[in-house]
């Protein structure tokens, strides 16, 4: 069902990601995560790493696959993240949720912000990231509504908010975000162009190759 409801946000998100995101932010601000730790984060974001397919699905969705610099090992393997983002696969690999995280290599990276589960070492990590001056966020996306929480918090996070990210469709029965209704096709121009349908399973997702 998750999988299900980022590939709908991804393939939107093509489409209305660059009326969604002010200009950054690059003073201090202060951020409270999903599980309520009090984050502080003093510059701009341009380097980030997530440790979680869900949170690597977030940052594509925002529009922010630029900044990444490691991702979780699956993500790296995702047919639908690879489609969506191909330099994806070329990522530093930082481990797996299952396995644990390498935090040598993820420290390594000089990232500006980790992206964090809250199960398994995910906690105890930030801890030990947070203490060497590094942000952590931790996101719980479980259903709809968090997940679009943790969109907001990543967006707020990078330094910008989005806007209308989200909101009823003209019968109430469907979201809407920049006018694109939901199970529509969502377009990119170009030669390359990626076609993905509501449902936005990987399967339901297939690039299109365009005269123009």
């Amino acid at each position: 069902m998750r999988r299900t409801f980022f590939g709908f946000l991804i393939a939107i998100s093509l489409c209305v990601t660059p009326i969604l995101l002010p200009a950054q932010e690059t003073g201090k601000r202060f951020i409270t995560d999903m599980t309520g730790r009090r984050v502080v984060i003093t510059g701009p974001v341009k380097r980030v790493v997530s440790t979680f397919k869900p949170a690597s699905l977030c940052v594509l969705s925002l529009g922010f696959a630029h900044t990444l610099v490691g991702v979780d090992n699956s993500s790296r393997k995702d047919p639908l993240q690879q489609a969506v983002w191909p330099d994806i696969q070329h990522l530093a690999g930082v481990g797996t949720k299952s396995m644990g995280i390498n935090l040598e290599t993820l420290v390594s990276l000089e990232p500006d912000l980790v992206i964090f589960y809250s199960q398994n070492d995910g906690l105890s990590a930030t801890e030990k990231l947070t203490a060497m001056g590094i942000p952590c966020i931790v996101i719980l996306p479980e259903s709809f509504d968090s997940i679009l929480e943790a969109m907001a918090l990543i967006a707020h996070a990078m330094g910008g908010i989005p806007t209308n990210l989200f909101r009823p469709g003209p019968d109430g029965s469907g979201a809407v975000a920049g006018g694109q209704p939901a199970g529509r096709p969502a377009r990119v121009p170009g030669k390359n162009r990626i076609l993905c349908f509501h449902p936005g399973t990987a399967q339901n997702c297939h690039r299109e190759h365009a005269s123009g």
